[in-house]
């Protein structure tokens, strides 16, 4: 294939931006085709000179490195990566790796530019994404293209169809549009594909955004079983407790430009207006967590636990065993910190003494509450762990004394 010179293609990132500006995202050059089935174009088939004009709205779209995992004719390719929207999946190669790095900094840049922009309209969007429901993703456009075992897609589920029974979920939290698919993993809610581009802009400190239809590899068991917990109906009776008419329509409902929906979503989340200041007891998150209460958790992070509370009541979760995955969840989500001060003292015990191995405190807590290092709650404070930079091992002495003091949990539980 003849590719134009670096410089051309970047040029062609300026129309793109403006494009999306209108929803449309196009002009990516004659360098690039879009393949219906998501699969990387075959060397020559793209003339030089032809203008692709496919249809992307970047503001709701994620850049993803690798090619399609679930397309065996691009799984080889070299340099590949996905521009991803509810509309359409663009499959592209570059010539190196530098130049495959180059382009998703850019397109990065420039979806972070269009989120940005100032004041425009703010459409109301019907349902989007059901073109585009098994292409996997990772957290944040990287992280290359491995897909956990146990997602959405490879369990045959549509988070978008078991999320939609739930009450409130068939409106978007913020500005009530239909059928949402989108949603905040941290917040809780579920929204419509505009008010996800105000999410993103607020930041992932705030809003961990991600695509019911697109982003497969977010919706484990876990997270589905916390969404199923909550709710719109009783994410927004804890965002919007203190609202003064508490029958009013969503926040964002009658904005007319970005500019305002921006303004309105962000004294929801980000000032938390209307959260109810009272419920910020770290004594009572923690009671709630260890009663697995979900939404209990939500209202007591809403209304501003600090980082103790927090990592109490992560101890607390962790020692109700797997069954508290979904609090687990949560709680990570929204900064519980997996490694703290305690672990050199509380994780370093008589029995580890010796050993190159320490483990966490927290897992420690886990793995005596009979959670396997190959379970669902190990998995989840392992990839905490590993994403905040701590190092996470499990000393074989760990390993005993969790076995031990299940066995023992056991024994007392039947009473022998």
């Amino acid at each position: 294939m003849n590719h134009p010179p670096r410089a051309r293609k970047r040029d062609m990132i300026a129309p793109m931006a403006a494009s999306a500006m209108r929803g449309i995202g196009s002009g990516l050059g004659a360098a690039w085709k879009f393949v219906a089935t998501n699969a990387a174009p075959e060397p020559g088939a793209v003339d030089a000179e032809e203008d692709y004009k496919d249809a992307v709205d970047l503001r709701t779209s994620c850049v993803k490195p690798g090619p399609d995992p679930n397309d065996r004719a691009s799984s080889n390719r070299p340099f590949c990566f996905r521009v991803i929207s509810p509309a359409v999946s663009l499959s592209l190669q570059a010539e190196s790796e530098e130049e495959m790095r180059g382009w998703i900094a850019d397109l990065q840049g420039v979806i972070a530019e269009l989120i940005s922009l100032g004041p425009g309209p703010f459409p109301r969007h019907a349902r989007s994404g059901s073109a585009v429901g098994d292409v996997g993703a990772s957290d944040g456009g990287g992280g290359g293209a491995r897909v956990p075992e146990n997602d959405a897609r490879t369990r045959g589920e549509d988070p978008r169809e078991t999320l939609a029974s739930i009450p409130g979920n068939s409106r978007c939290a913020d500005c009530g549009a239909a059928d949402p698919d989108w949603a905040s993993l941290n917040l809780c809610v579920v929204v419509c594909h505009d008010c996800a581009g105000v999410h993103r802009h607020l930041g992932a400190h705030v809003s961990k955004v991600r695509s019911l239809a697109l982003d497969a590899d977010a919706w484990t068991p876990p997270v589905m079983a916390l969404f199923e917990r909550v709710g719109n109906e009783r994410a927004n009776a804890i965002w919007c407790k203190r609202r003064p008419d508490a029958n009013a329509d969503p926040v964002a409902s009658n904005c007319a430009t970005r500019e305002e929906a921006l303004a309105a979503i962000s004294n929801k989340y980000v000032a938390r207006a209307f959260v109810d200041a009272a419920t910020a007891d770290p004594g009572a998150m923690e009671a709630a967590a260890a009663a697995l209460d979900c939404a209990e958790v939500l209202a007591r992070l809403a209304a501003g636990a600090d980082a103790d509370a927090k990592r109490a009541a992560l101890r607390a979760a962790a020692r109700r065993g797997e069954d508290a995955a979904p609090v687990i969840a949560l709680l990570l989500s929204n900064g519980a910190a997996v490694a703290g001060e305690d672990d050199a003292n509380v994780s370093v015990d008589a029995t580890e003494q010796g050993s190159s191995a320490r483990t966490l405190a927290i897992v420690r807590v886990a793995m005596e509450a009979g959670c396997g290092l190959d379970g669902v709650v190990v998995g989840l404070l392992r990839a905490a762990a590993e994403a905040r930079g701590a190092r996470f091992q499990v000393s074989p002495a760990a390993v005993a004394a969790a076995a031990a003091a299940a066995a023992a949990a056991k024994r007392v539980s039947s009473g022998s």
